[in-house]
């Protein structure tokens, strides 16, 4: 890799990363950011390197939104070679150990870095001078329920929560289970207790099914057809008008019990 030449450059000719590694940025921040450039200068130069005639940001995206929000004024910027490996490295000693960096954002990062160095997340560790499973926890995100790492991008869902939610097997209760973390600002804890409920229900409901004898291999045609009856009054007239009803076994035993009630009223009043 060759020395980085200085060389002051107009905004106009730097292009923005092609993955920024910050999806979004905090507006304050931004601003403090540029007030600083406007008092003191620009003391820390973009890392860029050369694009089809123009320069491409490896390192420094921020300070180049800030210098963007002064208006027109040239970047002071140094220019490597266009060594893809070389650019990664540079972001690397860069964005180690920079300021509040989401995990989604870390997530997205980690995957470009092990993709374009060629490397593993143990490699990516030793990089990094962090611990492997901080890597991969973040990583696993990019494989869950894409709508938990939007919760985690957009709305600041915690890590730990999030883990969590991309263990309930079922992804329409998984997006139950995330709207009622979110509302409710459910701790880990809590929803792991949700999740491994879930879960534990469903193991067994599949144990049932397993265990449930196979049904008959033919039928009788001279038994009599089965009855088909309305749950609620009982009767089997217009069998056209019955409606096929989803109903928890709970919540049809506390309609059953409404109803016998109803019913007893009803007889203790005419009595």
């Amino acid at each position: 890799m060759n020395p980085p030449v200085f060389q002051e450059i107009a905004l106009a000719l730097i292009n923005e990363p092609d993955v920024a590694i910050r999806q979004a940025m905090d507006p304050a921040a931004l601003e403090a950011l540029a007030q600083s450039i406007r008092d003191n200068g620009q003391i820390h130069p973009l890392s860029v390197y050369p694009d089809g005639g123009r320069y491409t940001i490896a390192a420094g995206h921020r300070r180049y939104v800030a210098l963007d929000m002064l208006g027109d004024r040239p970047a002071r910027c140094l220019v490597y070679d266009s060594s893809t490996q070389a650019m990664l490295k540079i972001q690397i000693a860069e964005n180690v150990h920079h300021e509040d960096m989401k995990p989604s954002d870390e997530a997205i990062w980690f995957a470009r870095l092990m993709e374009g160095l060629g490397i593993d997340s143990t490699a990516l560790a030793d990089e990094l001078k962090l611990n492997r499973n901080y890597i991969e926890r973040r990583l696993a995100l990019l494989g869950g329920d894409p709508r938990v790492f939007d919760a985690v991008a957009k709305h600041g869902l915690a890590l730990g929560v999030a883990h969590e939610l991309n263990d309930c097997k079922d992804p329409t209760h998984r997006v139950l289970l995330l709207d009622m973390a979110m509302h409710r600002e459910a701790t880990v804890a809590t929803v792991a207790g949700w999740v491994a409920e879930f879960n534990a229900k469903g193991a067994l409901e599949a144990k049932a099914l397993e265990d449930t004898p196979p049904a008959a291999a033919t039928l009788d045609p001279d038994a009599p057809p089965p009855l088909i009856a309305c749950s609620v009054c009982g009767d089997s007239d217009e069998p056209w008008t019955l409606i096929h009803e989803w109903t928890h076994t709970r919540c049809a035993k506390l309609r059953d019990r409404m109803l016998g009630q109803a019913i007893e009223r009803k007889v203790a009043a005419g009595a």
